[in-house]
């Protein structure tokens, strides 16, 4: 009896490692290796387990979503859920895993910007698009100023190049090329063509 007593807490500690050493860490910026995955893998398989995630590859208690390609089948994207997050009119827990780069959902827009760089916000969203070593980030807030970040949704998406915008080959030089915004681009053609002469017409008053 005692015999047995003592191999049941080994037996347990034995699975308890057993799990530990062959489960991959998939928290952190591992999490990102999971794009592109196929959720019919045997690793995916038993992070669905671990996770907690039904039949549309989510969990309200872990605070994760997987969006997965009908066609492929492979994971084209990953939210994690922050304050206040609703799907499908379920409420999902705040994710408590270790996310990529350093983020936490706690984080303010400044402090994502001091660690993702340079962002974009998404027309009539409250949300932040930033890019970092080919993917993307969809950071939404509660609100803006002085809200939480709701989610953040992770995909595969390479940083556009600044666009070349080329301009008359009479412009000044500086205006030939302008990759910043659309406002500034505008607002420099504008002074440019304030500037050009006006030629009256040319008449023939030979008879």
């Amino acid at each position: 009896m005692r015999l047995v007593i003592f191999r049941l807490p080994v037996l347990f500690f034995t699975l308890l490692f057993s799990v530990s050493f062959t489960t991959p860490d998939y928290t952190g910026k591992n999490l990102l290796l999971l794009l592109g995955t196929n959720s019919s893998t045997k690793e995916f398989k038993v992070l669905k387990n671990l996770w907690l995630l039904d039949k549309n590859y989510e969990s309200t208690q872990t605070g994760i979503k997987f969006f997965i390609n009908s066609t492929t089948g492979k994971v084209e994207s990953i939210l994690v859920a922050g304050e206040n997050y609703y799907s499908g009119g379920n409420r999902f827990k705040k994710c408590s895993a270790a996310l990529p780069y350093g983020i936490s959902l706690n984080d303010n827009a400044t402090a994502l910007q001091k660690k993702l760089g340079d962002s974009q916000k998404l027309m009539g969203r409250n949300t932040l698009k930033f890019y970092k070593e080919n993917t993307a980030l969809e950071v939404s807030f509660t609100d803006l100023e002085t809200g939480k970040i709701s989610s953040i949704k992770f995909y595969k998406e390479a940083k556009p190049a600044k666009q070349i915008i080329p301009l008359n080959i009479n412009a000044p030089a500086e205006l030939r090329q302008q990759p910043a915004s659309k406002a500034v681009f505008e607002q420099k053609r504008t002074q440019f063509e304030q500037h050009i002469p006006v030629v009256p017409p040319v008449t023939n008053n030979k008879k």
